[in-house]
């Protein structure tokens, strides 16, 4: 495939997996993981790595300012994980660290949140870019486990080729069924296509074109976001998206019938049985993640304000 490489993934010195959830579960393997503490506001699909393992976990809650509200006792063998709430967390991600030396971050929503220190951290790409499949991570260990040969992953781009030709909505369902194979994939080096893909990305273009969009947004819609008092002691690097959140669910519905497609963070939580404070339920149910990614320009963010302010009108 001739396409121009550059000589970067970016995140250069992290072990490449074929996934976000194998990038995570390297990271148990490696550390040796008895029990984990997780957040309850999670893609319940992060526990799967946890059965897979037989690793214990419990559950604690966030604040409104999407901290955890509780102090730890950490024994040997114990770690917590903590969530780069969209991308704009990574001081309490770097604050805790500091504080619990048995800390796993998850920058699934943070591509460009280099890792704090030593402090073990994964990735998702395919969160922010067009590839298939993968996943990175860092490994605070002495040893490191010695991984199969690399993924495939030309037989799961259908999705992202119709995007491109028919549009979103037509790649959808191939999409959908698509993500129902990282419930059983197995562990692997990334694929040489997603390895190829991402070494063809402008990254430096890619950060400043999502704050730019990002920032488009807000500046419009700060006033009428719950989140902005996060986002505006944030510091912005290229999150994934621009987490709008109001008190009305009928939102997502009116950016839809515009041609807004917003995802659900996380259609299956409410069936975790967990039990979600009230600002973690209002999350679940009121969330919409705007999207701001380098696809779309300044007009774009434009006519998701217009739609919002005409909703709140």
């Amino acid at each position: 495939m001739e396409l121009r490489q550059h000589d970067s993934l970016f995140h250069d010195n992290a072990a490449a997996l074929n996934c976000g959830r194998n990038a995570f579960a390297y990271i148990l393997e490696n550390l040796g993981v008895k029990k984990i503490h997780l957040p309850k506001y999670i893609c319940p699909a992060m526990l799967q790595p946890l059965h897979k393992l037989q690793i214990y976990y419990d559950f604690y809650s966030i604040n409104k300012d999407l901290e955890p509200d509780q102090n730890f006792t950490v024994d040997s063998g114990e770690y917590i994980l903590y969530i780069n709430y969209f991308g704009l967390k990574n001081g309490t991600a770097q604050k805790l660290a500091q504080k619990y030396t048995n800390t796993i971050i998850d920058n699934a929503q943070a591509f460009f949140d280099l890792p704090y220190s030593h402090t073990p951290t994964f990735y998702s790409p395919r969160k922010f870019f067009g590839v298939p499949d993968g996943g990175f991570a860092y490994v605070n260990s002495d040893s490191s486990l010695s991984l199969p040969q690399d993924d495939i992953s030309f037989e799961r781009c259908v999705h992202l080729l119709k995007r491109i030709e028919l549009g979103a909505s037509e790649g959808f369902s191939d999409f959908r069924s698509h993500e129902q194979e990282f419930d059983n994939r197995s562990m692997a080096c990334m694929s040489r296509l997603t390895k190829r893909i991402l070494l063809n990305i402008d990254y430096e273009w890619v950060q400043s074109k999502r704050n730019k969009n990002f920032n488009e947004l807000h500046s419009a819609l700060q006033k009428f976001n719950l989140l902005s008092p996060i986002i505006d002691g944030a510091t912005i690097t290229g999150p994934m998206m621009y987490p709008y959140l109001c008190d009305n669910k009928h939102l997502r519905e009116r950016l839809q019938k515009n041609n807004i497609f917003t995802p659900i963070y996380w259609p299956q939580i409410s069936e975790m049985g967990n039990g979600l404070n009230v600002f973690e339920s209002h999350l679940a149910e009121h969330l919409i993640p705007l999207p701001i990614d380098q696809r779309y320009n300044r007009g774009d963010m434009h006519r998701i304000v217009s739609v919002i302010k005409e909703f709140n009108e």
